[in-house]
């Protein structure tokens, strides 16, 4: 049988062979199942950066069937997993997942820094957004309300024009907030993230000012010691109070508070 095919066919065949086995035991790397797309977008909010790592499945011409048919109403049995109570995914393949690097309020509530798996329990009139501490799971087949940090309602508002592939967007920014907005087909769901970035500013300076080489501004200037305390009372005023007076550190170094990079410490 095997005398007359070619010796390249054979050896393509066992290729194939070889490739098939290794994909079976070992996760090669693919392209997204499903023709969806991979996608990540990130936002520094102050000094908070807020990263969304997803995929973006596409409409597809089933325009009219994705919210409440696709995206299937409240909670649902997927038909695979250990729940029987699944909500959205909120895009496609793997979790997705939203981090932050600081503590941040989403509309308002507390979320501490670190990355979750973000998940929608969808409804016309109002959304329930899941930030999980669950950030690694395949969608939601393993969902666990116990492993919630945090859960929120929103209400989901119509697009005037269609949008083809799911996307994530920061929209509506100011210097210490934004809104997120998932927009998909006809439909947007958004939640706004606020940052405390005074005190951000001050646990930085705090953990900055603890390190070796503590460097301030484009000239390279070494801090004194003891001028920790002064940076904190400076950072306050700088954020919006008055002007204050001429400050003297425990090491008699003299601190004038002023501009960002401006030469203001002297002997």
């Amino acid at each position: 049988m095997w005398k007359h095919v070619p010796m390249k066919k054979i050896y393509l065949l066992f290729c194939l062979f070889v490739v098939t086995q290794l994909n079976a035991q070992i996760p090669l790397t693919t392209v997204p199942d499903g023709g969806n797309k991979k996608a990540s977008v990130s936002e520094w909010i102050g000094l908070t950066e807020v990263r969304i790592d997803y995929s973006r499945p596409g409409v597809k011409g089933r325009e009219g069937k994705i919210w409440g048919d696709l995206v299937h109403y409240g909670l649902g049995d997927l038909g695979f997993g250990n729940t029987k109570q699944a909500p959205w995914r909120a895009g496609a393949n793997e979790n997705t997942t939203i981090s932050f690097s600081n503590d941040v309020k989403i509309n308002g509530q507390n979320l501490v820094a670190g990355k979750y798996g973000f998940f929608i329990i969808y409804d016309s009139i109002f959304c329930t957004l899941i930030f999980s501490k669950n950030n690694s799971s395949w969608g939601a087949f393993y969902y666990e309300p116990s492993e919630d940090a945090l859960r929120i309602k929103v209400k989901p508002s119509k697009l005037d024009q269609s949008i083809e592939w799911l996307q994530f967007n920061f929209i509506n920014q100011t210097s210490n907030t934004a809104t997120v907005s998932l927009e998909w087909e006809k439909l947007q769901i958004a939640f706004t993230v606020e940052a405390d970035y005074i005190r951000d500013q001050l646990n930085s300076f705090r953990k900055e000012l603890r390190s070796e080489r503590v460097l301030f501004g484009r000239h390279g200037i070494k801090l004194p010691n003891g001028v920790y305390k002064i940076m904190s009372i400076w950072t306050r005023l700088w954020f919006g109070q008055t002007q204050p007076p001429v400050l003297r550190s425990a090491d008699k170094t003299v601190f004038k508070p002023g501009l960002p990079n401006h030469k203001s410490f002297k002997n």
